[in-house]
């Protein structure tokens, strides 16, 4: 096997883990599903819905009670599910599983609060985002975005010229996609498509070059396949639009630890 086909592989393996460690490697999210009242000695119900991918249930008391105070969760039928305090976690996920509960009378007595009921749910989609932002990053790089819109995506003057600011876009993932494909008309913003352009497909604005005429958005220096264009969407939607004024971290995330310029912003 030749050198370039053993990189080619070596490659191809390590996306292949990298994408399986994201898989492996959950980040969690947490859902209210309830909110139990408590005053004067009377409790509402609610019927539990549990989400799918939920590892536990957190109870989060408002206000804080007196540090060591139980709080006795009752089932439909009255009887005692178990103990709590504020933070503390359910031992046993499935005693709730569509389950209606209440507070029991006499918990911490005299005193008025809510008992929030958090589901600590399983969430693969920032990992798998990760992932994908990576590949998006590459592919910024690759077709110089920076050169206009800048690393950080802000845009405005300076090296490369004008750009729109991706920060603060209003576009959403599909028209990001659409407008790196296509370019935008009568604008500097050049089209990165392999395809685009070339019948009077629907993909871009339904003409030819030369049926745009002055219109026509130009050529990008580096043309982009499918793949590459929906991973660079990504990166745009996820990782910079709407996140505000540029970072150190973000700068190192993009320049690596070791970058002059990252080192010189507060």
């Amino acid at each position: 096997m030749s050198i370039k086909k053993l990189l080619a592989a070596f490659c191809f393996i390590s996306l292949l883990q990298g994408v399986a460690h994201a898989h492996n490697n959950p980040d969690f999210k947490q859902v209210e599903i309830g909110v139990l009242k408590y005053e004067k000695g009377q409790s509402n119900s609610i019927k539990l819905s549990i989400p799918d991918k939920t590892t536990k249930l957190i109870w989060k008391v408002t206000p804080e009670l007196e540090k060591g105070t139980n709080i006795i969760l009752l089932d439909s039928e009255g009887s005692k599910l178990e103990s709590i305090q504020s933070g503390s976690e359910s031992k046993d996920l499935a005693l709730y599983k569509d389950q209606t509960i209440s507070l029991a009378k006499g918990s911490a007595l005299g005193e008025s609060f809510e008992v929030k009921v958090i589901a600590n749910v399983i969430d693969r989609s920032k990992k798998h985002s990760l992932a994908s932002s990576s590949v998006g990053k590459k592919v910024y790089k690759k077709a110089n975005c920076m050169g206009c819109h800048k690393w950080h995506g802000g845009g405005g003057g300076g090296y490369g010229g004008a750009a729109a600011n991706l920060r603060e876009t209003q576009l959403d993932r599909g028209q990001i996609k659409f407008f790196v494909s296509c370019g935008i008309l009568s604008t500097r913003m050049p089209f990165h498509g392999r395809s685009a352009y070339k019948n009077e497909s629907e993909a871009c604005y339904g003409k030819t070059q030369k049926e745009l005429g002055e219109m026509a958005a130009p050529r990008a220096r580096i043309l982009l396949s499918d793949r590459e264009i929906n991973a660079v969407s990504d990166y745009v939607f996820n990782v910079i639009k709407d996140k505000g004024e540029p970072t150190q971290s973000e700068c190192f995330d993009f320049w690596g630890e070791t970058s002059r310029m990252c080192k010189a912003m507060k």
